[in-house]
């Protein structure tokens, strides 16, 4: 009889310890959630804003776009979402953790409707040719906020013009879709994402280095190490709300490693420590890294100098 009530108090204990595990999990699932959805539209108030001050200089309605709507309803989510935000330090059951990733649904739903019914650029832009290169650079500031993907492949573009190229992405600023570029073999020309704030996925496949001075928030982060020789320059220093970092190539990504051992700057000064767990920067010997923001008391990291 005894031993009985030892296995119903061993099932009951693990039962708990099962729900608490599946809890915890759902907090952390939800933080992560809050700072990418928060990064999202506060790169799209940038973009806004500055779509707006682009049709103000041209004295143009810039189409149909109510920018003052736009923001005020953008203000309203954030608040939403640091409303969850405070809420995570007090959920103690699973049902309301359950509540609170309802919650997060419903503003990210209204945020897929707010751009929807907004008149911003909501058609995936592609470039992989010079016809498709000149329609995207004629979109001119429409692609300053984005509501759909963009894509960039000059893989097979033969003797692409990188100057137009760079015109077209110093228009994006914030994309509520993915962001994929690939340049044109080993060229040699590197693009810098001057203005762009935020995106969902980016994948980057270039030489020359990464350059995404403005960008604050995204989820997924691919930087493609197949031309690392070449790459001199990794610099993200704003990026403060990310899921995964990496290199590896695109579609493969290796998310517990940059590996540039050409480069002679690394700078991840935002990047924060929560994302970060036994990850390795690679650089060149007396190569300057930047992880600024990272804590070693929490979690484990390796430098090499090669």
């Amino acid at each position: 009889m005894g031993c009985q009530n030892y296995d119903d108090q061993f099932d009951d204990l693990n039962a708990q310890i099962s729900a608490l595990k599946t809890q915890v999990d759902g907090l952390q699932a939800i933080s992560a959630q809050v700072a990418s959805l928060s990064g999202t539209i506060s790169g799209l108030q940038t973009g806004v804003n500055a779509a707006q001050a682009a049709a103000n200089a041209a004295n143009s309605a810039a189409s149909n776009i109510d920018f003052s709507a736009i923001n005020t309803s953008l203000a309203a989510l954030q608040a939403e979402i640091e409303s969850v935000k405070d809420a995570l330090a007090s959920a103690a059951t699973a049902d309301e953790v359950a509540a609170l990733s309802d919650e997060l649904e419903a503003i990210d739903l209204s945020l897929a409707d707010l751009l929807a019914s907004s008149n911003v650029y909501s058609t995936s832009v592609t470039v992989n040719s010079a016809a498709s290169l000149e329609s995207a650079l004629a979109l001119g500031n429409k692609l300053n906020v984005l509501n759909a993907s963009l894509t960039i492949d000059l893989s097979s573009v033969s003797s692409p013009d990188y100057t137009k190229v760079q015109q077209v992405i110093d228009n994006v600023i914030t994309v509520n879709g993915n962001v994929v570029y690939k340049s044109h073999a080993n060229s040699g020309t590197e693009v810098i994402f001057t203005n762009l704030a935020s995106a969902r996925d980016i994948s980057v496949k270039q030489s020359g280095g990464y350059q995404f001075p403005a960008l604050t928030a995204a989820e997924n982060v691919t930087l493609d190490e197949s031309y690392t020789a070449l790459i001199t320059t990794i610099s993200l220093p704003n990026l403060a709300s990310v899921t995964s970092i990496g290199g590896g190539t695109i579609g493969s990504q290796d998310a517990d490693e940059l590996n540039f051992s050409s480069a002679t700057t690394m700078n991840l000064g935002s990047l924060p420590f929560s994302h970060i767990a036994d990850y390795d920067f690679v650089l060149k010997k007396g190569g300057d890294l930047n992880i600024s923001s990272l804590s070693s008391k929490k979690f484990f990291w390796s430098i090499q100098k090669l």
